[in-house]
């Protein structure tokens, strides 16, 4: 069998490419198959239908259903985990002897299956998956929502042990690799997350408004959303735009007795990408530290400013690129400062120091070629 054969088990379908972990897998599917790497890509679906552009970064696509209900209900396995499983997918795993990358805790099922023994494999970890429940649960005013939150958490710290059965992690983030270090030791390296950007292409000079822009239906981003609202520019009489999928008729109705905040749902790409240009200053709050926010670097590849809250930046090695408050009449002047000083080339060539060598997809695809295809390294 070629050992330039690999097997990537998706935890969702990964296109369209519009939220952080399918960011990632469908960048790094692309930038393997650039790299001469036969991608055999396995998807799980739960709302995301079957998509003809994944042929072009896998030679094979296959799709298996998410079951939903399994693991509710379980005392050990997660959710996330229990609702991820097929035996058609372990059938196929079977067929030959390529190395396989299991996307998240979520799609590790069957990584100790007897027999897969043997096998090069290898998790790629989006998050510290029990501290991102946690905090979910920290969250939550909904109770039961908050109960299951809690639940998944400790029933994904039990499980996380499975990790040791890997013969590498890859975890997306600096900080990241350095707490899973201290439970799996030299199973663990720091590849960072695969992204489309090529270049640091913030226009120089002024723009016209803050800028926040995430999934909105993701309770995290839409706390970090309404605290902008509430908290910060409600003050400022100065323009914010929110822009992002699903945004709630409670963030909605928040904004509206504030005519210089404007919502933006639900825009097609170029729309995005037209507000992340037109911005002054990128607003990224917050309240939670684990794994990597993809919207950070998609905000400093092509924004000016970018302000954040501590958390957005922990373990990420970039918070030298941005300005940080953590409270909110800090946020307020941080912002309203920003909001008059140039984007600068010498701002921009800064940048390009820090990001291009971390984050240039080649050079991480390579990485991760040498664990899939080279074990003993």
């Amino acid at each position: 069998m070629s050992r330039h054969r690999v097997h990537i088990v998706a935890f969702d379908v990964p296109f369209p490419a519009d939220y952080g972990g399918v960011i990632d897998i469908y960048f790094k599917c692309r930038t393997l198959t650039r790299l001469g790497i036969e991608v055999i890509l396995h998807c799980y679906q739960y709302g995301r239908p079957e998509q003809s552009e994944l042929n072009n970064v896998a030679s094979e696509v296959h799709y298996y259903p998410r079951r939903r209900t399994d693991g509710l209900f379980s005392f050990s396995l997660p959710h996330i985990v229990a609702s991820r499983q097929h035996p058609d997918l372990l059938a196929r795993l079977q067929q030959d002897d390529a190395p396989i990358l299991y996307e998240g805790l979520h799609a590790t099922f069957f990584l100790a299956h007897p027999s897969l023994e043997g096998r090069t494999q290898v998790v790629r970890m989006h998050n510290i998956e029990h501290a991102y429940y946690r905090q979910l649960a920290e969250q939550e005013s909904n109770p039961v929502r908050k109960a299951y939150h809690l639940l998944e958490s400790r029933r994904l710290r039990r499980y996380e042990s499975i990790l040791g059965r890997a013969d590498h992690i890859a975890a997306i983030s600096e900080g990241d690799a350095f707490e899973l270090t201290i439970r799996y030791g030299d199973l663990v390296k720091d590849v960072p997350g695969f992204h489309p950007y090529h270049e640091v292409a913030g226009p120089l000079g002024r723009g016209a408004y803050a800028f926040y822009h995430a999934n909105l239906s993701v309770i995290e981003n839409h706390r970090a959303a309404m605290w902008l609202v509430n908290e910060v520019f409600a003050e400022l009489d100065s323009p914010l735009v929110i822009a992002g999928r699903e945004p709630s008729s409670e963030l909605i109705r928040a904004a509206r007795p504030f005519p210089w905040i404007r919502i933006v749902a639900d825009p097609e790409q170029d729309e995005m990408d037209t507000l992340l240009r037109d911005a002054q200053v990128v607003v990224l709050p917050t309240f939670q530290s684990t794994g990597l926010k993809l919207k950070l670097i998609s905000s400093l590849f092509k924004g000016r400013h970018v302000l954040v809250t501590p958390d957005m930046v922990q373990g990420s090695g970039l918070s030298a690129l941005c300005s940080q408050a953590s409270i909110p009449q800090e946020f307020r002047r941080e912002a309203m400062r920003l909001m008059t000083i140039p984007y600068t080339a010498d701002i921009r060539h800064a940048r390009e120091k820090v990001l291009l060598p971390r984050f240039d997809n080649m050079s991480n695809g390579k990485i991760l070629m040498r664990l899939l295809l080279e074990p003993t390294c």
